[in-house]
Formats: structure tokens, sequence, C-alpha cells
């Protein structure tokens, strides 16, 4: 298989510095990580990751913000993203279920359960290529 771009959008460094040594040890791995909305979304747009994990609580561009600039995007809407969140509300759960994303995971986030996400979502969209 070829490297398999993967970008996280979150505020929190110990979440995505652990995410980034865990995938990139686990082999053909390429980890993009962005601090913020408007960050994340310009290295979607840069970089074409295959995956996106967005963090719903940030300061400025929040990720539900950042996820409809990514869906209205015409290049990066078909992009999955898995939600990320320390607080799980209904209507932010309504309002991303609504947008399409591929999952909802709950801060903190366990790398076991984040790998297995991978695992799955690569393997949903290999099938569909």
């Amino acid at each position: 298989m070829s490297e398999y771009k993967i970008l996280m959008i979150d505020d929190e460094p110990s979440y995505t510095s652990a995410f980034k040594f865990l995938m990139e040890t686990q082999g053909d791995y390429k980890i993009f990580l962005a601090e913020n909305g408007k960050q994340g979304f310009d290295m979607a747009r840069e970089k074409r990751p295959d995956l996106i994990f967005l963090d719903i609580m940030m300061p400025g561009d929040d990720g539900i913000t950042t996820l409809k600039r990514l869906k209205s995007d015409g290049e990066l809407k078909n992009i999955p993203v898995v939600m990320m969140t320390a607080v799980e509300t209904q209507a932010a759960f309504k309002e991303t279920t609504d947008l399409n994303v591929e999952g909802y995971l709950n801060k903190p986030l366990e790398m076991d359960v984040v790998v297995k996400k991978v695992e799955d979502i690569r393997n949903k969209y290999a099938i569909r290529a």
C-alpha cells in the first residue's frame, strides 16, 4: 500500500504529538498537524490528506466551522473526517452527523481506538477505490 496521509487538527499538542508518533511508527502513515481550523483547512488544501481528525472545540474557527468549509470545498468534500471532542453535545453531534462525518471520538483519546478507526476507514475507502 502507498503512504496514507492523515491530518489532525487539534489545539492540544499532547494529542497531536502522541498521535503522530504512534501512527508514524505503525508503518506507512504520513501525519500532518494543524493547531487551528484555518491552518487545518489550508493544510488540507495543500497536502490533500486521505483522512482528517478534527477537534470540535478550538479557538478561532472551531471544528464545526472548519468541517463546513471542508465539506463545501469541491476538492476536499470527499475526504473522510472524524470529529473529536472532550464535551459531547447533542447539537454538535447532530450538526456533524448531518455533514457526513465518519465518526465521533471522545477525549481523552484512547490510541488503540484511534488506530482501529484509521484502519477501518482506510479499508472502507480502499474497497471503493
